[in-house]
């Protein structure tokens, strides 16, 4: 149904065949995951819970999961990028009954994003499942939401985004 291409950290994912409106494209399971805020007395204090929990939850990961979730753009630290500011530039926040939860997700973190994207999310059972919402024909690109509610980060003035949900 689809097929992957990489190029500079990221991935191409692009449709081997017509894709129904509705269709789920695939799921894909969170490789670090951590809550969102944490009781403090500060937001410098509670920052700090957070990478402790990230740096904690990251060192219990294979290797190979180390090693992938490292090549992750930070825009905290761009120049020598930390586990912390890489959680905090890819993780998106979870729904449900898991929306305290903030979590990285290695092939959602790398697909190309648009503000006019053809895919749409859901997080449902532990997984977060990627869904499209309009029909790609052949050979498109699979382009996901570049608006995702930021994890660790309160927005100071933005827009409302409307967003269309689906149940896959």
């Amino acid at each position: 149904m689809i097929e992957y291409s990489q190029k500079d950290g990221g991935k191409g994912l692009r449709s081997t065949t017509f894709i129904k409106s509705g269709t789920l494209i695939f799921c894909d399971l969170a490789t670090l995951r951590c809550p969102n805020s944490f009781p403090a007395s500060s937001e410098s204090e509670a920052q700090a819970l957070q990478n402790s929990c990230v740096e904690t939850r990251f060192s219990h990961l294979s290797l190979s999961s180390r090693t992938s979730l490292m090549t992750l753009a930070s825009h905290v630290s761009p120049s020598s990028p930390t586990i912390a500011g890489i959680f905090q530039t890819n993780a998106v926040r979870l729904q449900g009954r898991d929306s305290a939860d903030g979590a990285i997700f290695e092939t959602f973190c790398r697909m190309n994003h648009s503000c006019n994207p053809n895919v749409s999310h859901q997080w449902k059972d532990d997984l977060q499942r990627l869904g499209e919402k309009r029909g790609l024909s052949r050979g498109s690109e699979v382009i996901d939401p570049v608006l995702r509610e930021p994890v660790s980060r309160e927005p100071v003035s933005r827009e409302p985004v409307s967003r269309e949900r689906s149940e896959y």
